[in-house]
């Protein structure tokens, strides 16, 4: 990253792009931010997002992909180390690759099924996946 950290434009010409960040408890770093503020893509990029580990990762994930928005760009995917286990996946760089090849935004068929959902339903789902997810940390943190 300090690479970038005099430079006032990023281009990046490929177009899939990542960001595998660490979630400071909730927060992004300076450096992944002014990456953020200065990179220039195209707007039909396939972004994803992969969270390393962390506190408060999915407020990490939630403060990148608004700042992407904010520059114009959607993120196409997010991964997280519960994601990961979440569905069982064993071969993590081949998944994210197989993602990229078929172009496909599992994040977006998600949010698009929220917003179709009635509140009663939407508060019963995102209960069971708070619970869930505390559930799950909570094992990983016993594990350690």
């Amino acid at each position: 990253m300090s690479d970038y950290k005099e430079t006032s434009h990023i281009y990046e010409a490929n177009r899939a792009v990542g960001f595998i960040y660490h979630s400071g408890y909730g927060q992004i770093s300076y450096e992944l931010n002014h990456i953020i503020w200065r990179i220039v893509l195209p707007k039909d990029s396939y972004i994803f997002l992969l969270v390393a580990d962390g506190g408060r990762e999915m407020d990490a994930i939630r403060l990148v992909a608004k700042e992407l928005e904010h520059r114009g760009h959607q993120v196409t995917n997010i991964y997280s180390e519960y994601f990961f286990d979440r569905y069982h996946v064993v071969d993590r760089a081949q998944k994210i690759l197989t993602d990229m090849e078929k172009g496909e935004s599992i994040w977006q068929k998600e949010q698009e099924r929220l917003k179709k959902m009635d509140r009663k339903e939407l508060r019963h789902h995102l209960k069971e996946n708070m619970k869930n997810y505390r559930s799950y940390k909570k094992r990983k943190k016993n594990r350690k």
